[in-house]
């Protein structure tokens, strides 16, 4: 039902542990098959308008907080489920 929009790629780094400082270390990148949409919103930081940019992604491979696509940390993450309620694939927010 997703693959058919899946037109697009993207870079998985999925988060393998950290190492002695705590710093987060990850695996190799993989190419995975997605959909990218780009979003903004204004967000008012000392009496002055910046504007934040986001993406969301949606992809069929199983993704966590912490990973990373294309470079940027994930910052959450939700499944998505078919008319029969399987795991469809799910919608991560960097």
């Amino acid at each position: 039902m997703l693959s058919s929009y899946l037109n697009q790629r993207a870079y998985l780094q999925r988060a393998e542990g950290t190492d002695e400082r705590g710093q987060p270390i990850f695996g190799p990148a993989q190419a995975v098959r997605c959909r990218k949409q780009r979003r903004g919103r204004i967000v008012a930081v000392n009496n002055s308008a910046t504007r934040v940019q986001e993406t969301v992604y949606f992809l069929l491979a199983s993704v966590a907080e912490g990973d990373k696509l294309d470079g940027m940390l994930v910052k959450s993450v939700d499944d998505w489920a078919d008319l029969r309620g399987d795991n469809a694939g799910c919608k991560a927010v960097v």
